[in-house]
């Protein structure tokens, strides 16, 4: 029912107050046979414009048209041409739109109302609730909305023929600012003995360097890696035998080899570096207070030892 709808989205061209309250096609009919009697022509398309929008009628859309011709009520009169333009309508509304079209259209204008940053502002034109899509008289409107802070009001101009499209802006609320924490109590105060000399010399020792602890955990990684890089290398002396037997030309054992080799190259270098580092832990971060002394003794094959087989 797009024909309707349309027609109801023009009715806030000033109203009668009950207008959206009669709900009943032939009573709003009524109501504007008698406006119109009464020489109350704007009224009267109103009452008959409700009329068609209930219940869509030739009869109805005709009255609206020629009462809302009489009143000169450009907006309204353009909304019920287009209701007609849609079809469903006889050959004499048809006819009388078309030349009432022609007519008021070039006195009105469309004016779309959005609302941006609040989407209930319930914008309104000259006083009028309007919905987007509404037809208006060309010229000056005064367009108001409501936000957060209060009401605002601009004044939009529409040309005739125009499509304006108006956005009612409300401002983003600020965000509240965080509370201010309570002052934390200050806290007691006692006195407190002076360190013996005893302790102030454990303090000094203590923050002299690391663990012992540190550097046994180096040497023990050392040792380990260094036991890997011998079996490592003998096993790669195997497969270098085994490629040597089969006359150089088996080309898995090949690979195994240089699989091997590189392998043990790897560790080499690996216990190399966890020599030099213990060694470096031992002589300037390691803390041995206590009088122990410790020596360190390279692994055999160890810094940077690295293993060389032909495949």
């Amino acid at each position: 029912m797009l024909g309707p709808l349309l027609v109801s989205r023009a009715l806030a061209a000033a109203p009668p107050d009950d207008l959206a309250s009669v709900e009943s096609p032939k009573a709003a009919y009524d109501r504007g046979t008698h406006a119109w009697q009464a020489g109350e022509k704007e009224r009267a398309a109103h009452w008959f414009a409700r009329a068609d929008a209930l219940k869509p009628s030739d009869l109805a859309l005709t009255a609206a048209l020629r009462a809302a011709d009489a009143a000169g009520l450009s907006a309204l009169t353009v909304a019920l041409t287009e209701r007609a333009r849609r079809g469903g309508v006889g050959r004499d509304a048809e006819k009388l739109a078309t030349e009432l079209g022609k007519k008021h259209e070039p006195r009105a204008g469309r004016l779309t109302l959005r609302c941006k940053g609040n989407d209930d502002c319930a914008p309104s034109v000259d006083g009028q609730k309007k919905v987007e899509g509404d037809w208006v008289d060309a010229g000056d409107h005064d367009v108001s909305w409501s936000c957060g802070q209060g009401a605002k009001s601009e004044r939009v101009s529409v040309a005739a023929g125009a499509r304006v499209e108006f956005e009612a802006s409300c401002p983003e609320p600020k965000p509240a600012a965080p509370p201010t924490p309570a002052a934390a109590p200050l806290p007691k105060t006692r006195a407190t003995p002076a360190p013996s000399p005893g302790r102030d010399a454990e303090r000094h020792h203590g923050s002299r360097g690391l663990s012992p602890v540190w550097f046994w955990v180096g040497v023990g990684v050392t040792a380990a890696l260094g036991a890997a890089t011998t079996w490592s290398g003998l096993d790669t002396v195997s497969k270098h035998d085994d490629f040597e037997q089969s006359g150089r030309k088996d080309r898995d054992l090949k690979s195994q080899g240089e699989s091997a080799q590189t392998r043990t190259n790897v560790l080499g270098i690996g216990t190399g570096v966890a020599a030099a580092a213990t060694l470096g832990l031992g002589l300037f971060a390691v803390d041995f207070s206590n009088g122990s002394r410790v020596g360190v003794t390279p692994l055999p094959g160890a810094p940077g030892a690295r293993f060389e087989a032909r495949f």
